[in-house]
């Protein structure tokens, strides 16, 4: 896989939240586009970066998989994001946009809270 310059990972990072900001993105689609943001190959991501087997990260990538909390943190913390739960009708005092996205897909998903940034 073709490594990025750093111009074109800032770039892709930047319309990867766009794209999550709008909601146009499943957790699938953006853990894809992090690990080609990284420039790796499932198996070397799922391997070396996230600590799980390529097949879960595969799953979770085609928005077939059930992640646990544990693995989505895996995924979220090479870019600066947790993962969390909140409470139903919970009160979010973060205005960062990027973060209620996230935050409003998971929850659409069950999946929890990502918190950015870490604290």
């Amino acid at each position: 896989m073709k490594k990025l310059s750093k111009e074109e990972v800032r770039d892709r990072k930047l319309a990867l939240y766009e794209k999550v900001q709008a909601g146009n993105v499943t957790i699938g689609q953006a853990t894809r586009e992090m690990r080609k943001i990284v420039g790796m190959t499932q198996k070397e991501y799922a391997e070396k970066v996230l600590g799980i087997f390529p097949r879960v990260l595969m799953d979770i990538e085609n928005d077939k998989g059930n992640p646990t909390l544990e693995t989505l943190q895996k995924i979220a913390g090479p870019f600066g994001l947790r993962v969390g739960f909140v409470k139903s009708g919970g009160v979010i005092t973060e205005t960062n946009p990027v973060r209620t996205t996230l935050q409003k897909t998971l929850q659409k998903n069950h999946l929890g809270q990502f918190i950015y940034p870490p604290p």
